[in-house]
């Protein structure tokens, strides 16, 4: 299974707009083509970027079951300093 960091603008644009190219991203997650990695500290951005004001309009419900899908379609990582290297890879649907 492909694992995959979903970008902070990735999953923002998915709970904006459910049919566009990121929304795909997160339908792959929920139906166990890949795998969603996370730490604390990239969940702790979800949420406060998700929170701000001018993101106010995303149904509270979405944005709910997102988060809570997290905790059971993720692998955890522990936070490491390093350095990353940034793809914007195709996913093949």
């Amino acid at each position: 299974m492909t694992r995959v960091v979903v970008d902070t603008n990735v999953l923002v644009s998915s709970l904006i707009n459910e049919h566009g190219a990121p929304a795909t991203v997160l339908a792959l997650i929920e139906s166990g083509r890949l795998l969603w990695c996370v730490s604390a500290p990239i969940i702790s951005e979800y949420r406060e970027v998700i929170s701000r004001p001018k993101f106010s309009h995303v149904q509270a419900s979405r944005v709910h079951g997102v988060l809570a899908s997290l905790e059971q379609m993720t692998l955890f990582t522990p936070a490491t300093a390093g350095i990353f290297q940034r793809t914007n890879r195709t996913i093949d649907s």
